[in-house]
């Protein structure tokens, strides 16, 4: 009979002998990364030809297969569905998690081939994520400039090397609504291709083509804000009372044709930005005021920190008017139309939410531009493609 302090000694043993076999393969074998299995490379002949004619002076969508004929890319230009646009208002519940949408997405399933709109160098392969690869092509044809493919993988391009204009370059892969971000950005002066907050975005719509014949939609009533604040002029009268300095807020949208890939089918809707807004103030059908207001062709936007203090310069929180809140299907941004500079171009600066209609003014001889009484406020927005829109409210100055 062995002694139970035997026993107890010998399992103990055996114990730490277990432990050292399950150990050794951790501290001796290095650790294996999971290996992901893309899909064939495509095989492409050299000269590229596209055998479809493309519009004159219109790129190719990245997704332009050069082989299919033209009978498959009039197909492909009637089916096309972009998610969000240049410009678009972008924001969750927080006011620091606003900013502006810097490129087109086209929905596309994951997998779908892409390739090079233009002859360029691949100048960057960034993120680490299989689903937020971006591929930066700079141009042949215009160094400094270039385009940036997001949400791309299985990329078979490097850095450093040259690609010709419908070269295959990888394929789609996201995790969500399958899609591709495309951007077309300039290089910060002195900036690196690989540094997000070194490439500045601009508007790509007019290398395209889109059929399109929907204009803008825009909500009525109008909102009067006092200036730079969240807090509304209101009557209990047909229309509201304003008086002094007045921001003008107008809720928009674009109801692109080739926007609506899905609606009435799925929670992912049509959710594009005008490209332009302009306004007039009457009176008695005569005009005292007519200015521009937010060109987002002019405009460009660069990844930083405050990149939100600049979109809420251009928009209203969406939670502020407790409109389309927390839901981006078929949403109306809320356009701040008087914090725009006149010839606005460039970057946005926060400052400008200074900017507004300010009702006390006075003409060169002293007498009040707008005396007490009832306004009408014109609204007029293009998209891309210059369909237009055109929309008139009324309020009531009481200085």
């Amino acid at each position: 009979m062995i002694h139970p302090i035997v026993a107890y000694t010998k399992g103990r043993h055996f114990l730490r002998f277990l432990m050292i076999l399950f150990l050794i393969p951790l501290f001796h074998c290095e650790k294996e990364e999971p290996t992901v299995t893309g899909p064939p490379v495509i095989e492409q002949e050299f000269p590229i030809v596209y055998q479809a004619e493309l519009p004159e002076g219109k790129m190719p969508f990245p997704h332009h297969d050069p082989v299919i004929s033209q009978q498959e890319y009039n197909s492909l230009i009637r089916n096309l569905f972009i998610i969000n646009n240049f410009g678009l208002y972008q924001c969750g519940d927080m006011e620091n998690s606003c900013y502006f949408h810097d490129g087109l997405d086209f929905v596309l399933d994951n997998g779908t081939p892409i390739f090079a709109l233009e002859a360029g160098t691949v100048r960057a392969d960034m993120g680490t994520s299989p689903y937020y690869r971006t591929l930066v092509i700079e141009d042949e044809d215009e160094p400094g400039f270039g385009w940036s493919y997001t949400h791309i993988y299985h990329i078979v391009v490097d850095p450093g090397t040259a690609v010709s204009k419908g070269q295959y370059l990888g394929r789609v892969n996201f995790q969500g609504l399958d899609h591709i971000h495309l951007s077309r950005c300039k290089l910060a002066e002195g900036g690196s291709w690989r540094d997000f907050e070194d490439l500045i975005n601009i508007f790509p719509d007019d290398y395209f083509t889109f059929l399109d014949d929907t204009p803008p939609i825009i909500k009525t009533p109008f909102h009067y804000f006092r200036n730079a604040s969240d807090s509304l002029f209101t009557s209990e009268g047909l229309v509201d009372t304003i008086s002094g300095e007045v921001d003008i807020v107008v809720s928009m949208r674009d109801g692109g044709l080739y926007a609506g890939g899905l609606i009435g089918t799925s929670y992912w809707g049509d959710r594009l930005a005008v490209r332009d807004v302009s306004y007039r103030i009457l009176k008695d059908g005569e005009e005292i005021l007519s200015r521009p207001s937010f060109d987002f062709a002019k405009l460009e936007f660069r990844f930083h920190r405050d990149k939100w203090k600049e979109a809420l310069t251009v928009f209203k929180h969406g939670n502020v008017l407790d409109q389309d809140a927390g839901d981006f299907n078929m949403f109306h941004s809320h356009y701040i139309l008087t914090n725009a500079k006149e010839n606005l171009e460039g970057m946005i600066d926060p400052q400008d939410e200074v900017l507004s209609w300010n009702t006390l003014e006075m003409d060169a001889t002293g007498q009040a531009l707008y005396p007490n009484g009832l306004y009408q406020i014109e609204v007029t927005a293009h998209d891309s493609k210059g369909n237009e829109t055109v929309k008139v409210d009324e309020v009531y100055i009481e200085n």
